[in-house]
């Protein structure tokens, strides 16, 4: 099959590649103190067992799109990004990503547990040659210790019945019984020993004790046992910044640092985080989670407008609509409109300001939530910079 293109860089930043004038020796050498500095990074906290995944985090379906989970499968070495598979519903052969999507919609669940549990059964992000058993049962779904493919129910077989009747199964599990302080039976080591069950295990939320449901496993007395949801647990601090606990209303704002001109480049995108750090490490250092919008706060309601500016190759973001519209009609040579990129505040009430300045040398902006490096470049770079104050709010 032919791979969905992701919207947004790809064009562009080709284009940037070959038609950079400026002169970027000084913007890097300039820009050293700051890139130095990094974006916030995830740390995972130690793993408890009782506290895997916060309910709402589980529950958000609208975490990624369609578009963002094939940029995701792109961006890792396994297959999927160019698998099909059959719709459980009627057989058609859609693209995994596709179908991922479609079932986190209709049983709401979040895709990214979905992806975390296909690496955790199977590897199947990063494994390059899996067999067709592998792929049959992707996710382990109706897989009960002992069977067999041939023992195993067929209605489960195939990858678009296991996404299928797994994301039903996850919804599903415990969600009319479960109250605060239910015992689970759990297999605390199942590895070197006979199973054991643990009656005395409680999850401290529903979520986790469906995953506990889905992967009857807990860490043993061992270091070296952990269990399924330990792994998933790993798993998803490994491939999603914010981990499984934080508020699923927090939109993570991703930075990148262009090594050949010195700008930074943001977005909310999880389509276009992935993209840029699979097709151009060598120009973009990804920073990480620059900072975070609460989707939640009805202040952030004022649409970001980003350009593309074709002479410098770097991004100019303004909320004001009047300079979006002067931008637009006196330098549509220059600048691109891409539209908005995600939603802030324009008031300062509970929220956090955005900086913004001038670079006189290559014509471009730099943004910063960081009092540090706002003042950092006040101080060190003011004959290069000029100040232009706050640029927007990001409310909390």
């Amino acid at each position: 099959m032919s791979k969905p293109s992701p919207a947004g860089l790809a064009p562009r930043l080709s284009r940037a590649h070959r038609a950079l004038s400026v002169t970027l020796a000084a913007a890097s050498f300039l820009f050293g103190a700051l890139s130095a500095t990094p974006a916030s990074a995830a740390i995972a906290p130690s793993f408890d067992a009782r506290l895997v995944i916060a309910d709402d985090v589980f529950r958000a379906s609208g975490s990624m799109s369609a578009q963002d989970i094939q940029a995701f499968l792109e961006r890792y070495p396994g297959v999927l990004d160019v698998t099909l598979a059959a719709r459980r519903a009627d057989g058609t052969m859609q693209p995994v990503s596709l179908l991922i999507w479609e079932v986190a919609q209709e049983f709401n669940i979040n895709p990214k547990v979905l992806l975390v549990t296909l690496q955790k059964e199977q590897s199947l992000l990063t494994r390059t040659a899996p067999s067709q058993t592998t792929l049959d049962w992707a996710l382990g779904f109706g897989c009960y210790d002992g069977s067999t493919p041939e023992t195993r129910d067929p209605k489960f077989r195939g990858l678009g019945n296991q996404i299928w009747y797994a994301a039903r199964a996850l919804d599903m599990y415990a969600e009319t019984t479960w109250r605060p302080g239910l015992k689970r039976t759990i297999c605390i080591n199942c590895v070197t020993t006979p199973y054991t069950p643990d009656t005395e295990f409680v999850a401290e939320n529903l979520s986790t004790f469906k995953l506990y449901v889905y992967t009857p496993h807990s860490h043993g007395p061992t270091p070296d046992i952990h269990g399924g949801n330990y792994l998933f647990w790993t798993l998803y601090w490994r491939y999603f910044d914010e981990g499984p606990l934080a508020s699923a209303a927090l939109k993570p704002v991703y930075r990148f640092y262009n090594k050949s001109n010195g700008t930074h480049f943001y977005t909310a995108s999880e389509a276009e985080r992935y993209t840029v750090t699979k097709k151009w490490p060598a120009t973009f250092a990804f920073e990480g989670v620059a900072y975070r919008v609460n989707t939640a706060n009805a202040a952030n309601s004022v649409p970001l407008h980003r350009f593309y500016n074709k002479k410098t190759a770097s991004h100019f973001y303004t909320v004001s609509t009047d300079e979006r519209d002067m931008v637009l009609a006196k330098w549509p040579a220059t600048f691109t409109y891409e539209g908005a990129a995600y939603n802030v505040s324009s008031s300062a009430d509970n929220a956090a300001p955005m900086y913004r300045f001038y670079n006189r040398r290559t014509g471009s902006h730099f943004y910063t939530e960081s009092d540090a490096e706002r003042d950092t470049v006040i101080a060190r770079l003011s004959g290069t910079y000029t100040y232009e104050g706050v640029a927007y709010h990001v409310g909390r």
